[in-house]
């Protein structure tokens, strides 16, 4: 079994991108049931509260103002 993981932290101001995230991940488990080779995706979101820390993680940051 291969342990291959996404892991995605976000901020979630309205609940849209909370939404697409869990969509998202709930996306990638059913693929997973088909192939294990099809990576897991953990989510983290986090807030105005929440503590800076460090992360020796490639990343991606996108952010979409409307």
């Amino acid at each position: 079994m291969d342990n291959k993981r996404i892991k995605i932290v976000y901020m979630s101001f309205s609940g849209n991108v909370r939404s697409f995230n869990h969509r998202l991940q709930e996306y990638a488990t059913q693929q997973h049931h088909l192939n294990n080779e099809n990576p897991l995706i953990d989510l983290l979101e986090i807030s105005e509260e929440t503590l800076p820390t460090e992360s020796d993680s490639k990343f991606l940051f996108y952010y979409q103002h409307i």
